[in-house]
């Protein structure tokens, strides 16, 4: 047992909810205006990727093809969403060259449980990728390699983007980049960016997006489409041993199995970190051709969480009228659910679109949920509520 937060765990570290997803783009310019343009993704930052960590004048290359990163959010973490170009994948980990999905980021309680986790996850002999902490972002890590080769990353601290919408300068970077865990307790950020104002950065040099207004009246505010993406969650991947994964999940990194089920000779499982009904879905391999995906394809979808039923169905309108195709899902495969569209990105992965997910006490919620699937135009306008609507994380701060 372990002491977190003065609480006794199985683990010294607890995982509180998803905080970011990479995926690895084949065609940068379409899957930037997916979701920038379409879904309201907002870019926080551009990095040439192996260029900017280890070449000193950090050239960088700005256009759409460019073999690098590029990072969004739709609320005031530095990024909740990464694409990065599929070139620099295949150069970074020549292993996994086909996984379409180059990082699963889960936000524990403490910079001292991400420490905490180094000891432990390599105690389980986990391969251990790299601690430390990156920019842009600024966020502490540590990496690791799950059964599959998919990368779990465990974060905290993650850089916050206020009303100026800058990110920090990129003259700060190297100052802030730690190539492994330091001794703790650290200095906090405070400290650090006056340090970096006190040595000659200019603290307003930052990574800034064009202020977009809109002629949609989203509840209130003008939009530039007829609905907010505020949630990110659940993650979505196929795995080749079904019980190993469902095991090393719930033993290894602590998820709560909620749910286990099979349709048509494909086994699924939900996991869950908090109150939701579930964060991630694990799939056998066999769901691919019942989805149209790839014979190679890891990712089984990306969930976005919009702000209201209202603007679910309007979401899915948007996107299909933008050239976005609207897919069948079994309902069976996707239970937690009260609507939910499925949408195929430029790219073929799934986009998963909802407003509410179940929300569960511990020991509820095992027996599953039946959603109710697409298409989105039949559903109805205004649909009735349930015991736990509007309930689960709550969308902090402005719309835009």
């Amino acid at each position: 047992m372990f002491e977190v937060g003065g609480v006794r765990m199985r683990r010294p570290f607890k995982i509180r909810r998803v905080s970011h997803v990479g995926l690895n783009a084949r065609n940068m310019p379409e899957m930037k205006r997916c979701y920038g343009d379409l879904l309201g993704l907002v870019q926080t930052d551009v990095s040439e990727g192996l260029a900017d960590r280890f070449d000193p004048e950090h050239r960088i290359i700005p256009e759409p093809g460019s073999r690098g990163l590029h990072f969004y959010r739709y609320g005031a973490d530095h990024h909740q969403f990464v694409l990065m170009d599929q070139r620099l994948w295949e150069i970074l980990d020549p292993d996994h060259t086909t996984l379409r999905v180059n990082q699963l980021s889960w936000q524990v309680g403490s910079l001292e449980e991400v420490r905490n986790a180094i000891e432990c996850l390599g105690g389980e002999k986990q391969r251990i990728t790299r601690s430390g902490r990156d920019m842009p972002g600024s966020n502490w890590h540590t990496y690791v390699l799950d059964p599959d080769g998919y990368t779990f990353e465990l974060t905290f601290g993650m850089e916050q983007i206020g009303w100026d919408r800058l990110s920090k300068p990129r003259a700060s970077w190297d100052a802030l980049r730690f190539g492994e865990f330091p001794d703790l307790p650290h200095q906090p950020e405070n400290i650090e960016m006056a340090g970096q104002r006190d040595a000659g950065v200019d603290l307003r040099a930052g990574f800034e997006p064009t202020p977009q207004d809109g002629r949609y009246d989203v509840d209130g505010v003008r939009l530039p489409r007829p609905f907010k993406i505020v949630g990110l969650g659940p993650l979505s991947i196929v795995v080749e041993d079904f019980e190993r994964s469902v095991a090393h999940y719930e033993q290894i990194f602590g998820f709560d199995l909620r749910f286990r089920g099979e349709w048509n000779g494909v086994r699924f499982a939900a996991l869950a970190c908090n109150t939701a009904h579930h964060a991630m879905m694990l799939y056998e391999a066999s769901v691919r051709p019942v989805l149209g995906l790839a014979d190679d394809a890891g990712l089984v979808a990306t969930g976005f969480q919009v702000a209201n039923h209202r603007q679910l169905r309007a979401a899915v309108g948007f996107l299909t009228e933008n050239g976005l195709e609207e897919i069948a899902v079994p309902a069976e495969l996707v239970p937690g659910f009260r609507h939910v569209a499925h949408l195929r990105d430029p790219d073929g992965n799934i986009i998963q679109l909802y407003f509410q997910m179940r929300q569960c006490i511990t020991g509820d919620g095992r027996e599953g949920s039946r959603s109710v699937v697409g298409p989105a135009a039949d559903w109805p306008a205004v649909i009735d509520p349930s015991d736990d609507v509007f309930q689960g994380e709550v969308f902090m701060g402005p719309w835009a």
